[in-house]
């Protein structure tokens, strides 16, 4: 995509080099970011509901300060692994806590675990499911699973050498009664201590926005406060996503994300609702003359609310909605909650950076004041494993000479008998010769052009014939070059589990992003 006006952030790229880390802006920044992040944020005059914002985030956090990342809470590669280390070493920076959000809201679209193994002496990557998700269910509702066949699942693993990988698996498929979520923190907890790393807090989306765990004031109120101005916070969002499409030359409404329905019935807010037993569905609000508000999951009623009661009560929220029914923030509405609300420094990946500047912008139409800012780590580690000095360019040259040897023979004659070719060189360009004349002075005459075409061909047989297993050694190039290609794109992958990295490199990670957020 060609952009027509770059950021510092649309140009973000993770570093190719094995074990570098990316960290956005300069590292040695993100402590006075953190301390301009609370400066401003304490002294914040926009309204959430009936209060100023930064008298919620006192009533909810008290003169706590948080250092926050997050993600889906899935096999990770070490590039957003690398966030972990990075909130907890700049959390100790600073003096606050590190916690990363687990956004077990969100639903996968294909769940299982990648490796990388030989078959047959050719690097294949290996694939298995445990047979849940990629069926419309989250994270938070995956069906509960025994520690047995979890193991069963993280068994097909092949033994993985000096990795992680046994310290995960230990911990995960543990007995003890656990869903899946909390099998990702035990088995990532499990792999940060042997690493000798630390853990952040892990704190689950589900837990924050479903009431379960410490309760938080800020929460209901940030959703009120968009129930309660649907309309102009839907305008706001959807112009700042045209603004982002016009900047970037995107054409439609769908990308990077889609807009939210407006009509005059009802508005689209970016939350899910969540139900049991059902897949989740987006969020609609209506308002009535008598100041009633309407909550549907697509078409379906699940709630009318009093605008009036919420304005004055907005922690009420959770306990008007239905038994079994609750709401899940969208991509941007989670960042804006965390970022306005639950931190004083959000850390994002490189994709969350990127998308991150549409939140700013609503930020400062919706709520009316400046953005706090944020920051992005990654980082690049790779497996050990074998990669040959070939590239794309050389499959393609390899395949360009297959098609030479079949169209021009006569560019493989070197070293060959010049008088056995000197004939077939000659009958060849006749032949040229011939077809040129013909398709000069009898375009129309299909008949000739074709016999001219097949002397050519003939020539070209020919030629083939004299110069014996060429076609044969540069197609078994072509291949060798082929398959060597496909290994160099599993063993330079990036994206390997972190688990199946040796503890001692994921240390060295670790500490080069401590050192550098220091």
């Amino acid at each position: 995509m060609s952009l027509l006006t770059d950021t510092p952030i649309d140009v973000l790229a993770a570093p190719d080099a094995d074990g570098d880390i990316l960290v956005w802006p300069d590292a040695r920044a993100l402590p006075a970011l953190v301390e301009e992040n609370r400066r401003l944020l304490s002294g914040a005059e926009a309204m959430l509901v009936d209060r100023p914002l930064r008298e919620w985030r006192r009533l909810s956090r008290g003169d706590d300060t948080v250092i926050l990342a997050g993600h889906q809470p899935e096999f990770i590669h070490p590039g957003v692994w690398a966030k972990h280390p990075a909130v907890v070493a700049l959390a100790r920076v600073v003096g606050a806590r590190a916690q990363y959000l687990l956004v077990d809201s969100d639903v996968p679209l294909r769940f299982g675990l990648a490796w990388p193994e030989q078959v047959d002496g050719r690097l294949r990557r290996g694939w298995a499911s445990p047979g849940v998700g990629g069926s419309g269910a989250s994270f938070e509702r995956f069906p509960p699973l025994s520690g047995g066949a979890w193991r069963q699942f993280l068994d097909q693993v092949p033994n993985a050498g000096e990795s992680s990988f046994k310290d995960f698996a230990d911990a995960f498929a543990t007995e003890r009664p656990a869903d899946y979520v909390d099998r990702w923190v035990l088995g990532m907890t499990a792999v940060e201590g042997a690493v000798d790393t630390g853990s952040p807090e892990f704190v689950r989306v589900s837990e924050v926005f479903g009431g379960r765990g410490v309760f938080r004031a800020d929460v209901p109120a940030f959703i009120v406060h968009l129930l309660l101005n649907a309309r102009r916070f839907a305008a706001e969002y959807n112009a700042a996503l045209a603004r982002y499409r016009a900047r970037r030359g995107m054409a439609g409404n769908q990308h990077p994300i889609p807009d939210l329905h407006e009509s005059s019935e009802s508005i689209e807010l970016p939350f899910w609702v969540v139900c049991r037993d059902q897949p989740r569905r987006r969020l609609f609000v209506s308002t009535s003359g008598t100041g009633a508000l309407t909550l549907r999951a697509a078409d379906e009623v699940i709630v009318e609310l009093d605008a009036t009661r919420l304005q004055s009560d907005a922690t009420s929220l959770a306990g008007l909605m239905p038994e079994g029914i609750g709401l899940r923030p969208r991509a941007l509405a989670l960042t804006m909650y965390a970022r306005l609300l639950a931190c004083e420094l959000f850390i994002h990946g490189i994709g969350g950076a990127k998308y991150d500047q549409i939140t700013d912008d609503i930020i400062r139409g919706f709520f009316g004041t400046a953005a706090p800012a944020y920051a992005c780590v990654t980082a690049t580690l790779r497996l050990p494993l074998a990669r040959y000095g070939v590239s794309a360019g050389d499959v393609r040259a390899a395949r360009r000479r297959l098609r030479d040897i079949r169209y021009n023979p006569q560019r493989f004659l070197d070293g060959a008998d010049a008088t056995l070719f000197k004939g077939l060189l000659a009958e060849r360009q006749s032949a040229i010769r011939a077809a040129e004349s013909l398709r000069a002075s009898a375009p129309l005459d299909r008949m000739a052009r074709r016999h001219g075409f097949d002397r050519i061909r003939a020539a070209n047989q020919a030629m083939l014939a004299a110069l014996p297993g060429v076609e044969t050694r540069l197609r078994q190039e072509a291949a060798r070059l082929n398959e060597q290609l496909a290994n160099n794109v599993i063993s330079w992958s990036r994206e390997w589990f972190v688990a199946l990295h040796a503890p001692a490199r994921l240390r060295e990670l670790a500490e080069r992003v401590a050192t550098a957020v220091h």
